[in-house]
């Protein structure tokens, strides 16, 4: 068993001992940019640690369900939503979300994803990083498929992935009626190329409301915006 530190936020704490891939900036990023629906209930597809889970209950009184298809993830999950303050209102369900979607009558006011990306890199020998790494299992339009399926008629998905793929994504997803609704290109820094892009899907058709964020000064220290933007979270 891996002996990863816990990740620590100001309000829980995430136990990475079994989880595939350990949290990242990215879940942070989205969890602290998206603006969940507050009414209505929230679903986290491919919950991993839980981080993104947790972020939406620390920031709303929604009930919260995530999913998770690795049972070793999903133990981590378990355990960090049991430790948490909101842990009754965090329903943890193990399986794959495509056959899980199929029998679940309920809407959900956001639906939240920080969805593998890496369909072109090669196949790792281990199955469990695999699964994750690729997309193989849950392919863009089967996500988009069961977001169209699970979302209130104004509900909202909430997405990061590199840049040349969300435009693949964004295409695919107007396909199904769902259109970008707010966009975010994620910069390392002003003289970068943004590598990451947040998007938020809504079936109501908008002009798209587009934005950037940089993440460190020329001397590598967070900007304000960044800073601003996780201080609900970031120690």
């Amino acid at each position: 068993m891996s002996t990863s530190a816990p990740f620590i936020l100001k309000q829980f704490s995430i136990r990475q001992h079994h989880a595939t891939f350990k949290v990242c900036t990215d879940s942070v990023i989205l969890g602290s940019w998206v603006k969940p629906d507050t009414l209505h209930p929230i679903l986290d597809i491919g919950t991993g640690t839980g981080i993104l889970a947790l972020m939406m209950a620390q920031r709303t009184q929604s009930i919260i369900t995530a999913i998770e298809i690795d049972p070793l993830s999903a133990k981590d999950a378990a355990y960090n939503f049991d430790q948490s303050p909101w842990s009754a209102r965090i329903q943890l369900i193990s399986e794959d979300v495509r056959d899980w979607a199929i029998r679940q009558p309920g809407k959900y006011g956001t639906i939240i994803c920080n969805p593998p990306y890496f369909s072109n890199a090669l196949k790792n020998s281990n199955f469990r990083k695999s699964m994750a790494r690729h997309n193989d299992s849950l392919t863009n339009t089967e996500l988009i498929m069961v977001a169209k399926q699970l979302l209130l008629p104004d509900g909202l998905l909430a997405i990061i992935l590199p840049v040349e793929q969300m435009k693949k994504f964004i295409d695919d997803a107007s396909i199904f009626q769902l259109h970008p609704q707010r966009i975010c290109y994620i910069q390392h820094m002003a003289s970068k190329e943004p590598k990451r892009c947040m998007t938020t899907f809504s079936q109501i058709k908008q002009k798209s409301n587009i934005d950037n964020l940089i993440l460190s000064n020329p001397d590598n220290s967070p900007t304000l915006s960044y800073t601003q933007l996780t201080a609900d979270f970031y120690l």
